[in-house]
């Protein structure tokens, strides 16, 4: 009962993504006031560390025993109910690739005891548990994955995707991640499914693991689209709605156009 008249005293809005945009339009903002601001990352500080950290990154597969043609799925977040790491153990526990899949997670929390038994119970050899990591150690890790997945039960953005794309990762995230409608075009720039829908996960696994080369053949349209979500768009957009309120308050401006 408060969205629409608070929202109708407003002049124009500010939205992250799509999900944002119909929120606004559901109570009743008009197109023109609203202006797309994507959620964004430093993609310049993203992109210039991995290239840095390649290198390394390959010392670090090889310190465990990831072999070349093996695909190393990347989980970075707090291991919590939330975040669903089981369904992403539980799939690759099921998928017929199993063996050449590492996965390898970034993060600690109370799932971490979980995970580790989940593990020992499937028989899962592949499992890298690395921690909590400081933003600024991110970008290696993301550098040494193949493919970011990301299973969460809600996540209002989930900024772990702009990262990882702008390390040129593609990524498999649940339709519980606000990011998805925007960042994830299936086939392009990874895969989307339904929270919880392990099935559908372990068909994932299963496709990127006998065919690599998709993840491969993905990297340049991921590093294509992460750009339309950047610090420079968030500041036109900014830029085309501070325009919008001065017009909308200046009539003699806005009849000039």
């Amino acid at each position: 009962m408060a969205f629409r008249p608070f929202f109708s005293q407003i002049d124009a809005f500010l939205a992250v993504g799509r999900y944002n945009r119909e929120l606004y339009s559901y109570f009743g903002v008009k197109d023109a006031r609203i202006f797309n601001a994507p959620h964004c990352v430093d993609n310049d500080f993203f992109i210039a560390k991995a290239k840095e950290v390649r290198g390394k990154a390959a010392e670090l597969r090889a310190e465990f025993g990831i072999a070349p043609g093996n695909i190393v799925i990347l989980f970075v977040g707090k291991l919590t109910a939330n975040k669903r790491p089981q369904d992403l153990l539980e799939a690759v526990s099921k998928s017929r690739y199993r063996d050449i899949l590492h996965v390898l997670m970034v993060g600690d929390g109370p799932y971490r005891d979980n995970c580790l038994k989940m593990a020992a119970a499937h028989g899962l050899s592949n499992l890298h548990m690395m921690g909590f990591r400081n933003q600024s150690e991110l970008p290696f890790f993301y550098a040494a994955g193949d493919v970011l997945v990301l299973p969460s039960e809600h996540e209002t953005w989930g900024l772990v995707i702009n990262e990882a794309m702008a390390c040129g990762l593609p990524v498999i995230a649940s339709s519980g991640c606000g990011a998805v409608p925007d960042m994830v075009v299936n086939g392009k720039t990874g895969f989307s499914y339904q929270v919880g829908d392990i099935d559908v996960l372990v068909e994932l696994m299963n496709r990127v693991a006998c065919r690599p080369e998709v993840l491969n053949e993905m990297r340049p349209h991921v590093l294509s689209h992460i750009k339309k979500f950047s610090i420079d768009r968030t500041v036109e957009a900014l830029t085309e709605c501070m325009d919008y309120v001065e017009a909308h308050r200046n009539p003699a401006r806005l009849n000039r156009g």
